[in-house]
């Protein structure tokens, strides 16, 4: 109700409403973890330079099909190598990983609320909507409608 009410205003009410919207956002009890993504942290900067060239090779390639063979080129290991030195390092397989950053995403799409179940999950990187909805409620406990009705932003204000 709010932001749409902003539309019709003048940038310093703007401001005001935007205000209002903080204040309601600190002082609810009603509050839910909607990215618990967290990043490896090594010491060793030969090791956090080859973590952060895969994370930022997957963060900018995640939407579409990484095979093993290009990841693993990227970390300058084999296959095998690769798939031992990332389950070490970050306690989660590649594929684990890769299933995070586009449910992520795709928590990103459900909350803008203009886009179909099965356009966001092909946005998103994932292949059909059968396993686009068994891998999310696996990652966030609920399904992608569940997560897009509870979560809205026009639902919490």
């Amino acid at each position: 109700v709010i932001l749409n009410e902003m539309l019709e205003q003048s940038p310093l009410e703007q401001i005001l409403s935007l205000m209002k919207i903080l204040n309601l956002m600190f002082i609810t009890e009603d509050k839910y973890i909607l990215s618990n993504f967290d990043f490896h942290k090594s010491t060793n900067p030969k090791e956090k330079d080859r973590m952060n060239k895969i994370i930022k090779h997957t963060t900018l390639h995640f939407r579409r099909n990484i095979p093993l063979e290009e990841i693993a080129g990227v970390a300058s290991l084999s296959k095998s190598a690769f798939c031992r030195y990332f389950k070490n390092s970050v306690k989660k397989s590649y594929l684990d990983f890769l299933y995070e950053i586009r449910v992520e995403y795709a928590c990103k799409l459900l909350l803008e609320d203009h886009l179909g179940m099965t356009q966001i999950c092909y946005e998103s990187g994932f292949n059909n909507p059968s396993s686009f909805s068994q891998i999310f409620k696996r990652n966030k406990g609920v399904s992608p409608n569940k997560y897009r009705k509870t979560n809205s932003i026009s639902n919490r204000i």
